[in-house]
């Protein structure tokens, strides 16, 4: 069930009548008005890592860490993951079928990157 006080549960994709069809732009927002606009280049490289930062209640963060504790408890030191790690997969779990369906028309080869990050993650 969709939280629906939540800012990421009340994104819509609109079309910016300034920019190209090829453009879109994801408007985040809640009753009050829009927080945020991210606009999307029409081509990106969908393989491409990117550094992003978060604010999280430490109650989150505490939870995560445990997970990942549990996790690495019988690992060698070489296979342990990080929380990075731990979140990026929570991520990709979000992620369904129809949506990698509906992105690929967005974003051309995103279902060709999903496969590529799903072998390189199985390694």
């Amino acid at each position: 069930m969709a939280n629906l006080d939540c800012h990421v549960a009340m994104a819509k994709r609109t079309q910016n009548e300034k920019q190209s069809p090829a453009a879109s732009s994801l408007d985040i927002g809640m009753q009050s008005g829009v927080f945020g606009i991210l606009r999307f280049p029409e081509r990106r490289d969908l393989l491409a890592r990117r550094t992003v930062q978060l604010e999280l209640p430490e109650f989150l963060l505490c939870a995560l860490e445990a997970r990942v504790a549990e996790a690495n408890q019988e690992l060698l030191a070489n296979e342990q993951a990080s929380l990075n790690d731990y979140v990026e997969s929570e991520l990709a779990n979000v992620i369904t079928l129809r949506d990698i369906a509906e992105l690929e028309h967005s974003f051309p080869g995103f279902s060709s990157a999903v496969q590529q990050w799903l072998s390189e993650t199985r390694m």
